[in-house]
């Protein structure tokens, strides 16, 4: 997955500066997936695991419109002028927004589980809505997508009226690019369609499970408290508070809305913040005739929105919801014949292009 990150940069290739940003806290911790803005180029960079990013992509230019974003953390500007080659290491400071340095403990195990659960039915209770840059890639294909995750609720698709539904939780790409080896892979069917729906399921059915479906496995330290939903092949990770760390899905498979079996596993973080609900991130292997690695990358933080007094009628708002899904799963995707012709020089590989929309947006448009 780390080479697939830097992958993304080396995406953008011009004139080569061998200089690498490590971000960490103040504590030395390295902050993986933070994201770097290049305002005046109207692009975004996405770092590492391991805190990482080389900006050996970047035009060697005294350009000063640079920040480094993470979630509950001061945002850092800087200039390319104030950059060292080899490492430059960057303590990024906590924001406003913070856990209280007070947390609770000797709550029982049923008294997390009501707590993980309360903190689910906050999330999904209002329309929210974020920035995201989702990442799809295989041996064959490769879509990267800046746009937002919506979450407006969660559907029982276990009832018959539902099952051929992709739920309330998608992904509307506002700007995207794509590459593929092969023709017959046109149109593009997202796999992203199919993490969104299982991660609706799986969020739904920890709110249906009843406290004896849970199992406490060793806490890894004092500031983690780890349960398994076995019948879900789900293991969470809580803090003290029971507020969730990250949600880790086993190797299970997932029928999705379209009739098709996926073999899918990998992991939702979530925003470490007292007065935010809502993910900063994810990572999926989508096996179908092939491996597929889905990366979501969530810079800000959500924003509820009120809809119309349309949507407040239910048949509205599930037909609303319903494109929402089909938008998820066929979404429009553009080609840059610059960056696709370094592509090429880069892995060499033989790509075809296809112009499914040409449209003019750009990510300067958020």
């Amino acid at each position: 997955m780390k080479s697939f990150l830097l992958l993304i940069t080396f995406l953008f290739c011009t004139e080569l500066v061998g200089q690498v940003l490590v971000v960490s806290d103040e504590k030395g911790n390295p902050l993986s997936h933070f994201t770097v803005f290049l305002k005046n180029e109207n692009r975004i960079l996405i770092g590492g695991n391991d805190g990482r990013i080389s900006l050996e992509s970047l035009k060697k230019t005294d350009n000063c419109g640079f920040y480094i974003r993470y979630l509950g953390y001061q945002v850092h500007h800087f200039c390319l002028s104030d950059l060292k080659p080899g490492e430059n290491r960057i303590l990024l400071k906590l924001g406003m927004l913070e856990l209280p340095e007070a947390t609770i403990t000797g709550l029982s195990d049923e008294e997390l589980i009501i707590r993980l659960k309360r903190y689910i039915a906050e999330m999904v209770d209002r329309f929210n809505v974020s920035r995201a840059f989702v990442v799809e890639k295989s041996d064959d294909f490769l879509l990267e997508s800046l746009g937002v995750i919506t979450l407006g609720g969660l559907k029982d698709r276990t009832k018959k009226d539902h099952r051929f539904e992709g739920g309330n939780l998608g992904f509307l790409p506002q700007y995207a690019r794509f590459w593929a080896v092969n023709e017959d892979q046109i149109p593009f069917s997202a796999r992203i369609a199919v993490v969104s729906t299982l991660t609706q399921d799986l969020l739904f059915e920890i709110l249906k499970s009843k406290s004896k479906d849970w199992s406490r496995v060793n806490s890894e330290g004092s500031s983690k408290e780890l349960f398994n939903l076995d019948s879900h092949r789900l293991q969470v990770y809580l803090n003290q508070d029971g507020s969730p760390q990250r949600i880790e899905i086993k190797q299970r498979d997932f029928r999705a809305p379209t009739g098709l079996i996926y073999q899918i596993e990998g992991q939702l973080q979530f925003i470490q913040d007292e007065s935010v609900r809502f993910f900063s991130g994810f990572n999926f292997e989508v096996r179908d005739k092939q491996l597929t690695e889905v990366l979501g990358v969530i810079p800000d933080f959500p924003k509820e929105i009120n809809l119309p007094e349309k949507y407040e009628n239910r048949s509205e708002r599930d037909r609303l919801m319903s494109s929402f899904y089909t938008y998820t799963r066929s979404p429009d995707y553009t080609y840059d014949e610059i960056n696709f012709n370094r592509l090429i020089e880069s892995r060499s590989l033989k790509f075809i292009m296809y112009i499914r929309n040409d449209t003019s947006s750009q990510i300067s448009s958020y």
